[in-house]
């Protein structure tokens, strides 16, 4: 049931990853001391930190993988096609339901942050013992948008706070 939940939270972003486009769509730059690690690092790294490593799944979702000290960083690079409204107030509410059926996820809250001229919606929630800080911003004239989690112990959470905030303002999208 816990897959099957992560798998729709995945298809409601309408995910679809092109790792050689990640570099062509943003422009970023990471926090001093991270480091891009490999899906076996990624596994090795999440299995020994958190009390629930199967609940962590690599998929071809997750291409870009990063981590600093105890906090790991996934980016997926997103291209969509929007029917329709499309708000992240409207994604906010989609989440709501996704995440909180079911059990899934605990301590959940949801926030609007602007960077850049970039709104990003932020989801933390805790799932299997640890944290996430899930980010999706508003699409782009070329229907882009920004995705990833940041994954933390609750002990981490000040830094994966700071993480979060220096990440997102560097980010945009290339013209």
């Amino acid at each position: 049931m816990k897959h099957i939940s992560l798998f729709a939270v995945c298809m409601l972003f309408k995910i679809s990853a092109f790792c050689q486009e990640g570099a062509a769509v943003l422009d970023l730059a990471f926090p001093e001391g991270t480091v891009k690690i490999n899906k076996e690092q990624f596994i090795d790294f999440s299995t020994k930190r958190f009390p629930s490593p199967s609940s962590l799944t690599v998929t071809e979702f997750f291409f870009n993988l990063y981590q600093k000290d105890n906090i790991l960083v996934y980016l997926r690079n997103t291209m969509a096609s929007v029917t329709g409204a499309y708000s992240l107030e409207i994604k906010q509410k989609e989440m709501v339901s996704l995440v909180g059926q079911a059990g899934y996820a605990t301590d959940i809250s949801f926030r609007i942050l602007i960077f850049n001229e970039v709104r990003f919606l932020v989801v933390k929630y805790k799932h299997n013992g640890y944290y996430t800080f899930r980010f999706i911003s508003d699409h782009d004239s070329k229907e882009r948008y920004m995705y990833g989690d940041i994954l933390f112990d609750m002990v981490d959470a000040d830094k994966a706070e700071d993480y979060l905030q220096t990440f997102l303002k560097t980010m945009h999208f290339k013209k």
